[in-house]
């Protein structure tokens, strides 16, 4: 055999198995694509607008300082002594306010409800819900807490074939928000369950080490630019938003789950989002489930 007639042989098996590994993965693709989840996520895109649910909120918010270390003799004091010095000595907790705080909050939640296609009421607006002749769901944001700490960042570098660090202590506000989502006239195990999320912020901070060869000194320079009330303000409005897709996906999947075939259990857990108006699978960007 001629090396060309060699060389074309191989170039032949070498573009059988191209397609062959085309055909697989577009198998792949499509029975990923086409799975009985995502049929059952596209009907509840158009079955699920247009459902009507009213939105309780806490009338306070929760504020707790994470910060025991710096009362000397905390270990000895009553728990409300030592739960007032630390709210007296917070650096955020004091100053903020639970009526702003709360309004932010429930209104990206509500206005990002209602972009994703429900009929939204308030609490003052109690007697019309009641007048609807089927109500979907109540929702009650049951409490909402505002902590703040202490997190320890590391930031570290290899010069030279060593591991240089540098730990710098960042303030922290945490904000924790639990769900409680019923069916209205419903006794369905699924349809009453506490829901969890929690995301924080804190210091935004830039550090470098800069290496002086003539020395052989390191050191370690940084800026932090500290948190401010507004910011925390900022989180809660982006969390009411955020929280609102989570309220959306907890339904689509609940949906999911009952409308799969008995001998079939949902592979993923699908987010919608409604800008792209797209669904993808996600891991823990999500409601944790309360036992």
């Amino acid at each position: 055999m001629s090396k060309i007639q060699s060389l074309c042989k191989s170039m032949y098996r070498l573009i059988y198995t191209y397609k062959l590994l085309l055909i697989f993965l577009g198998s792949i693709l499509t029975l990923t694509f086409c799975s009985p989840e995502r049929e059952l996520a596209k009907l509840y895109l158009e079955e699920g607008k247009g459902q009507e649910l009213m939105i309780l909120m806490p009338e306070y918010v929760f504020k707790t300082s994470l910060k025991e270390y710096d009362v000397e003799g905390a270990e000895r004091m009553e728990e409300w002594m030592l739960d007032s010095i630390l709210f007296n000595q917070s650096l955020f907790l004091k100053f903020i306010s639970d009526s702003s705080f709360l309004d932010i909050y429930a209104n990206s939640y509500a206005e990002e409800l209602q972009a994703l296609g429900f009929i939204v009421f308030t609490a003052n607006q109690m007697d019309t819900f009641l007048q609807v002749s089927e109500p979907d769901f109540i929702i009650n944001v049951a409490q909402i807490e505002v902590e703040e700490y202490v997190l320890p960042i590391r930031d570290e570098e290899l010069v030279s074939e060593y591991l240089f660090y540098k730990e710098i202590d960042l303030n922290a506000v945490n904000i924790n928000s639990w769900f409680e989502l019923t069916r209205i006239n419903s006794e369905e195990e699924l349809d009453n369950e506490i829901l969890f999320a929690s995301h924080y912020i804190l210091d935004d901070f830039e550090g470098n080490f800069k290496f002086f060869p003539y020395t052989g000194e390191i050191k370690y320079a940084y800026n932090i630019d500290s948190l401010i009330i507004n910011d925390i303000y900022g989180l809660a409005g982006y969390l009411g938003r955020k929280y609102a897709g989570y309220t959306y996906d907890y339904m689509l999947n609940t949906y999911i789950y009952k409308n799969l075939p008995e001998n079939i259990k949902p592979r993923y857990y699908f987010h919608y989002d409604r800008k792209k108006n797209s669904m993808v699978p996600v891991d823990d960007d999500r409601f944790i489930l309360m036992d």
